[in-house]
């Protein structure tokens, strides 16, 4: 098995794409001012001023940060990643599997898009637990099934 990245993603600062992460089998980010991502050239410095120029108020040093991220959830993000979501309205931790690339979606408010399978939902308390959760068996020192 080759090597797997792991991606943390959050639903908005309020959870506002939380229902359509869950529902749609997806993760998204907004920044709809820029446009289809597809269309810029696959360079971070593209990125960047796409970021400068849709959104002029954002500080220069923001500018590479927000510009990295979207160039990387164009073209790194690959189908078998995961994604990790700590969802602030079921108050678990959702793991889904990437299962499709970067895709627009216009008619939405989270535009920039990219298909995740539903996974393994393990309850947040477990995760804030001190020591080690209960869930693992101390033979194996991995998740029971």
């Amino acid at each position: 098995m080759g090597d797997v990245t792991v991606w943390g993603i959050h639903a908005g600062r309020h959870a506002e794409a939380d229902s359509q992460f869950k529902r749609d089998d997806l993760v998204a980010v907004g920044w709809s001012r820029i446009g289809d991502l597809s269309q810029l050239p696959a360079d971070r410095e593209a990125f960047k001023s796409a970021v400068q120029t849709a959104y002029p108020a954002t500080k220069a040093g923001a500018v590479p940060v927000y510009g990295g991220l979207l160039y990387r959830f164009v073209h790194e993000v690959k189908e078998g990643d995961l994604f990790v979501f700590p969802s602030k309205v079921d108050r678990e931790v959702h793991i889904g599997e990437g299962v499709g690339g970067y895709r627009y979606q216009p008619a939405r408010r989270f535009v920039h898009a990219c298909d995740s399978s539903t996974g393994r939902s393990p309850a947040r308390r477990i995760m804030e637990a001190p020591g080690r959760p209960p869930e693992f068996d101390d033979n194996r020192r991995s998740p029971k099934g």
